[in-house]
């Protein structure tokens, strides 16, 4: 299903323009029709059921005459304009991306009557989850390592940061308003047009790797649920829009993350091979085991122990048959986390944690 987008503007130029950029990168996702006059454009909105109507700021629209599904945006000569004549303003010249997302927003507050899909998906993206058992053993930067590992290889992937009090912005940054806690309401209002105001919060770092940009406040991930959770992974998930999925969070024994480790692919914790690392690791993979056999759930066998900063004079591994291991990365001293991530990024080892 495409949107169709009504553009109502007297610049030709522009039109053309525009509407060649979206033709080329989303001609499966959006519909333009080209507006000069108001007569045309009160017989394409009668005819062509509108989606979304965009005016130049020059024109004075009547919203009441629109169509009650139809959403509507000035565009405007400046991108810091928000608002124009009590209206949603989109900047005209700022990038097509940001353009289309905006128009996804604004159709997603009027689609109200699109259902979520319930068609059994077989092929749902592969979801990567790093966790640690122990603080300070860089389960973050290894995740945003990996998400850039599999951009580079031309793959969609999202990362995902669902750590209370985590910073994607030290990894990823992009323009654009959307962040996690614009998603997270989108979830817990049960919009039925979920996928739209999520995809619309996305953004794209330089390097390719999508993310989510930091909650504005740590309380919104703290009150998502376990239906919550389960709802907007399955939403990311069975939407194709990623090739995989990579979630990096805190571990706890909470109904949040147990359901993020019941729906990943793989578990990786991340482990530094320090004797109170490794202790810590192993009283959690206890629990989890007497967990599991309690709820008769499945997550033991997707664990892996992923191996960072090791030390070779101090750390070790863990020596159990039972426990997948990928060893490991050594202690990186005196470099940046950007110049850390760069390296690990390209290291091959990363390519065995998608095999």
């Amino acid at each position: 299903m495409k949107i169709r987008v009504a553009i109502f503007e007297k610049d030709e130029l522009y039109l053309r323009k525009i509407t060649a950029v979206f033709n080329k990168k989303y001609l499966d996702k959006i519909q333009i029709y080209c507006v000069t006059n108001f007569d045309l454009l009160k017989k394409i909105l009668e005819d062509n059921k509108i989606d979304v109507l965009l005016s130049n700021e020059e024109f004075d629209i009547n919203i009441e005459i629109l169509p009650k599904r139809c959403g509507f945006a000035y565009l405007t000569e400046s991108n810091e304009i928000e608002q124009w004549k009590d209206n949603i303003a989109i900047g005209k010249y700022q990038h097509i991306d940001l353009i289309y997302k905006a128009i996804l927003n604004i159709y997603a507050e009027k689609a109200a009557d699109l259902g979520v899909n319930k068609e059994v998906i077989n092929n749902m993206t592969n979801i990567y989850t790093f966790v640690s058992a122990s603080g300070g053993t860089g389960s973050s930067t290894i995740a945003a390592a990996a998400s850039i590992n599999v951009a580079k290889t031309g793959k969609k992937v999202l990362y995902l940061n669902l750590e209370k009090f985590g910073n994607v912005n030290v990894f990823f940054q992009a323009e654009g308003n959307g962040n996690l806690s614009e998603a997270i309401y989108a979830v817990k209002s049960r919009r039925s047009n979920l996928l739209l105001k999520l995809e619309s919060n996305i953004k794209v770092a330089s390097n390719g790797v999508n993310f989510f940009d930091n909650c504005k406040n740590s309380f919104d991930i703290m009150e998502l649920t376990r239906e919550d959770i389960n709802l907007l992974i399955y939403h990311l998930t069975s939407s194709k829009l990623f090739d995989c999925i990579i979630i990096d969070c805190d571990f706890e024994i909470s109904d949040m993350i147990i359901e993020i480790l019941k729906m990943s692919s793989v578990i990786y914790f991340v482990n530094d091979g320090s004797k109170i690392s490794n202790e810590k690791f192993m009283n959690v993979y206890n629990t989890l085991e007497i967990y599991e056999q309690q709820k008769d759930i499945r997550i033991l066998d997707k664990i892996t122990v992923f191996y960072n900063k090791f030390r070779n004079k101090t750390s070790t591994m863990i020596e159990n048959n039972d426990i997948k291991i990928i060893g490991g990365i050594k202690m990186y001293d005196g470099a940046s986390a950007e110049q850390v991530i760069e390296e690990i990024s390209s290291m091959s080892i990363l390519k065995d944690i998608f095999n």
